[in-house]
């Protein structure tokens, strides 16, 4: 375990200036992340720990041989304490994951409250899993259809470790997104494969129906047609969403897909699929740490008061702005 040292004269110095925080900030980087906090020195540690399982889950459930190219690492800031998360955030919010350069999350509270489960008991949804399932998957697919990617991220969401530890579980339910779909009926694939418009310009139902009906697509492909959904994500790979769709399902019928799809709701067979935890190429050495001083915790507290603006603000320009100054182009967030 890495040693962080708490200094005394640097609380101090806080205190002096009267910064509000919830106690020393510090910065753990592994290698994917730079976790930004002011977590306790050992649940800062977990917390890295817990990105990097998180993010080796995901790669073993989906891609195990995928090459991913080396990348920029995503920066993670949590507070120890959620409601400063939502004095910046509001109260309907778990977590803001920023697509930007670099990929920026914002979470709250220990890891226990988002990394995976070790059990396939109530496993947890998490936005940082469905957030990094997006971040994963585009460096996969050139192009991705929205339903393919929304329903994607939601089955990743549903992944857990084996009893063992030793394997992750792919295609469990959903709890959440299955909720969805019952909830909103009046969305039809047909819809669901048109979708394009973002979240924004969507009413509230329709979003929560597309979503739902997302997943259960994507969920019903991978039980009941896994050599042509095999094939339509080999397609998207090379590029041509339209193309692929037509190849993967020349006879297609979306209409009988909707009649399909109820009953596989009521009478499905949701079929789990273990797959082997790659080898991890990291280690707690390879973690670096330090306290940052009064200076860089003041950078963090105006980044994460444009972050806050960001994801409140109603106007797309004002978003667009206050995200420029973030260095971050895109909100990408569940409403």
């Amino acid at each position: 375990m890495l040693p962080i040292l708490r200094s005394s004269s640097f609380v101090a110095l806080l205190t002096i200036v009267g910064c509000a925080t919830s106690g020393t900030w510090r910065e753990v980087e592994t290698p994917h992340f730079v976790l930004r906090t002011d977590l306790s020195p050992s649940d800062a540690l977990h917390a890295g720990t817990a990105l990097e399982e998180t993010r080796d889950a995901l790669v073993s459930a989906a891609w195990p041989n995928f090459p991913f190219p080396q990348q920029e690492q995503t920066v993670v800031f949590v507070l120890s304490n959620g409601i400063e998360f939502e004095r910046y955030f509001g109260r309907l919010v778990d977590g803001i994951f920023f697509h930007s350069s670099p990929p920026t999350v914002f979470l709250y509270g220990s890891a226990s409250r988002w990394e995976l489960r070790r059990t396939a008991h109530q496993p947890t949804n998490s936005t940082l899993r469905h957030e990094m399932a997006h971040e994963l998957a585009a460096k996969v697919y050139s192009t991705q259809p929205r339903w393919f990617a929304e329903g994607l991220a939601q089955f990743l969401d549903a992944v857990h470790y084996s009893d063992d530890g030793k394997s992750v579980v792919l295609g469990g339910v959903n709890a959440s997104a299955y909720a969805d779909y019952r909830a909103v009926r009046r969305i039809s694939v047909r819809d669901t494969l048109a979708w394009s418009q973002g979240v924004a310009s969507l009413a509230q139902t329709d979003a929560v129906g597309l979503y739902g009906t997302s997943w259960f697509l994507f969920h019903w492909f991978y039980n009941t047609q896994p050599d042509p959904f095999g094939r339509y994500q080999d397609e998207l790979a090379r590029g041509g969403p339209m193309a692929a769709f037509e190849k993967a399902f020349p006879k297609f019928d979306a209409d009988k897909a909707d009649r399909d799809l109820y009953e596989y709701m009521r009478y499905g067979q949701f079929t789990d699929l273990l797959m082997p935890l790659i080898q991890p190429e990291w280690s707690e050495k390879s973690f670096s740490a330090h306290e940052l001083n009064l200076e860089e915790v003041g950078v963090v507290r105006k980044t994460l008061e444009q972050a806050g603006k960001a994801h409140q603000k109603k106007g797309k320009k004002e978003e667009a702005r206050i995200a420029e100054l973030l260095g971050l182009d895109h909100c990408a967030r569940r409403d």
